[in-house]
């Protein structure tokens, strides 16, 4: 050993030899300084492992012979530490230090709540779910998955109402269930989950799965829930729809499929107009190791907030975006669906790899109709609110289902990244200040005598102003109260929802209202609708069908656009019609926007 070198490491010419170990790390003091680690530090890397173990050969043998870069405290760069990768701690575990996705289920382990566990995937806001009955349903112990929790919970076009595991899942078959209003309405503690489809069968998936576990009967009324379902013939949609909810209050919704056999079938589910997961499989995840089974049972799970409606709305439909329908079958089913009350089901987690050049490769899960920064800081005790870490780069556009950014290895001992999600500027937005911004009104009843009018409203009939003590807005005659048997729209100017990646659309806008309330029927009304452009056509169910009631200020009304409307050139029409009965205010608008989901 060059005298120079350990005078420098040591201070002296004794301490280090060719054949010594001076730090007992299991290398000799020749073939570490060979191998550019230290002789004098058993771990020159600080990950936990000595030297000596870490072989680099890229291949995991055991504790002594990790395969790990005695250099590289996070050989595969998943984001744990080779040393934690192998050790078994309190969540019971060892990952490979040499593998960044230990159980393959393109989840790196760093970001991986069970990175041993492939069934137990995390796949944006919804994941595949696998369960064998009751039981792994309802968790004892786990708060979200606390039978206690449970809102509603729903047999759909089941044979009777069923005990599983104390929760009552209520048949929506007409005739048969205590809390059924109509074919496809249940409702119970003012919760209404409604499902309609183009098909049911009875019987279709027999024999039923054979669960086990669970309280007395629990498991064979699971089984025969999974019996019946309602299907749609592709492409056309299997709509669920959930409303008497709180606003804004976060949900775990599952969805439960089962099939008689072993199948291959796929379809996009949506939530609240997100694409939330793109081909699912009635057996699992189609990017998963997911398979049929006899005793076995899959659905997706996940958390969604409800809007500011109280409302959670689904779409199971051959294609609503993302990668095209896989084969053979795109015909959507479903036989159960559980709503409860709680927080998130997975962790949003960005994980970390380095390229061939030794960059940073920022990898996290996105959504379309996003926008993202990232934040960075190299002291997260000193700044523990990572909301006002230094943004390092912003305004990155989603690139579903994963983003992944580049960035030059810092020259920190540490540094820390999270990413911020945030919705897209509007990309259309009507305030009615300058002038009435291409929209057009007109009066389909006889008389006239009400229309839909722009300007600054008089006060005392209704607002005192538009919107955010703006001067101008839309109102119906706004500057008095409507008449009798009105029927006027007003419509917005041609908006192109042809782009690609267009998703889903949201639209919002400010709404001032004191129109006459139903009781029981609809007495005035407002509704809202998108048509197609260029013939008027409308395009999928009403954004809304039933607008009464008074408010005393401006408020936010926010649903999604029918998915019929994405990939076409379209016209906003709000309709307000009025009996011969009492006249009120109206209906005022303001600050038009839409937004990509």
């Amino acid at each position: 050993i060059v005298d120079i070198v350990e005078v420098a490491l040591v201070g002296n010419l004794d301490d280090l030899t060719a054949t010594g170990d001076f730090d007992a790390d299991g290398l000799t003091d020749l073939e570490e300084l060979t191998a550019g680690t230290n002789p004098t530090n058993a771990d020159t890397d600080g990950d936990g492992i000595a030297d000596g173990a870490e072989t680099n050969t890229g291949t995991f043998v055991n504790a002594s012979d990790t395969g790990t870069n005695p250099l590289n405290a996070d050989t595969d760069g998943d984001g744990l530490s080779d040393g934690e990768e192998i050790t078994e701690g309190a969540d019971g575990f060892i990952t490979n230090p040499t593998d960044n996705d230990t159980d393959g289920d393109q989840i790196q382990d760093g970001s991986d709540s069970h990175p041993t566990d492939p069934t137990l995937p995390e796949k944006g806001d919804f994941f595949a779910i696998e369960y064998f009955g009751p039981d792994d349903l309802f968790v004892s112990g786990d708060p979200d998955l606390d039978p206690g929790k449970v809102v509603i919970a729903v047999n759909i076009f089941g044979n009777n109402d069923s005990d599983v595991n104390g929760v009552t899942f209520f048949t929506d078959r007409a005739g048969l269930g205590a809390a059924v209003t109509n074919e496809g309405v249940v409702t119970s503690d003012g919760v209404t989950v409604t499902s309609s489809s183009t098909h049911t069968i009875d019987g279709w998936s027999l024999p039923a799965p054979s669960f086990t576990g669970g309280t007395p009967g629990s498991a064979g009324n699971l089984s025969e829930i999974m019996a019946d379902i309602r299907w749609s013939a592709a492409p056309s949609p299997l709509p669920v729809d959930i409303d008497g909810l709180e606003p804004g209050q976060d949900y775990i919704v599952d969805l439960l499929t089962y099939e008689g056999a072993n199948r291959n079938r796929f379809w996009d589910v949506s939530v609240n107009g997100i694409l939330e997961f793109d081909n699912y499989s009635s057996e699992g995840d189609a990017n998963l190791s997911h398979t049929w089974g006899p005793d076995k049972a899959h659905g997706l799970r996940g958390t969604v907030k409800a809007t500011p409606q109280g409302s959670i709305n689904i779409i199971m439909q051959q294609q609503l975006g993302g990668d095209p329908p896989l084969p053979n079958d795109n015909n959507p089913i479903l036989q159960a669906v559980i709503v409860r009350k709680g927080g998130a089901t997975i962790k949003e987690r960005m994980w970390v790899e380095r390229d061939g050049a030794g960059n940073l490769v920022l990898n996290w899960n996105s959504k379309f109709g996003r926008l993202y920064d990232i934040r960075s800081t190299d002291d997260p005790v000193a700044n523990q609110d990572p909301t006002l870490w230094p943004i390092i780069l912003t305004d990155i556009e989603s690139t579903p289902p994963i983003n992944m950014e580049t960035i030059p290895f810092p020259g920190d001992d540490k540094r820390f990244y999270v990413y911020e999600e945030k919705p897209v500027p509007p990309f259309y937005l009507e305030g009615f200040e300058a002038d009435m911004g291409g929209w057009t009104s007109g009066v389909n009843d006889a008389t006239g005598l009400t229309m839909w009018e722009w300007g600054a409203p008089a006060g005392g009939f209704g607002p005192t102003s538009g919107a955010g003590g703006s001067i101008n807005c839309f109102g119906t005659n706004i500057s008095g109260d409507h008449d009798f048997n009105a029927d006027i729209w007003l419509r917005s100017p041609t908006i192109d929802l042809t782009a690609a990646g267009i998703g889903g659309v949201i639209l919002e806008f400010q709404q001032f209202k004191d129109i006459e309330s139903p009781n029981p029927d609809l007495f005035d009304y407002g509704s809202i609708r998108v048509l197609r452009a260029s013939d008027s056509t409308q395009l999928g169910a009403d954004i809304v069908s039933d607008v009464t009631g008074s408010t005393v200020a401006w408020e936010t009304f926010s649903a999604p656009f029918p998915p019929e409307a994405i990939g076409e050139e379209i016209v906003i029409e709000f309709q307000f019609i009025s009996d011969d009965v009492a006249n009120f205010s109206g209906w005022y608008l303001d600050d038009i926007a839409l937004k990509l989901e």
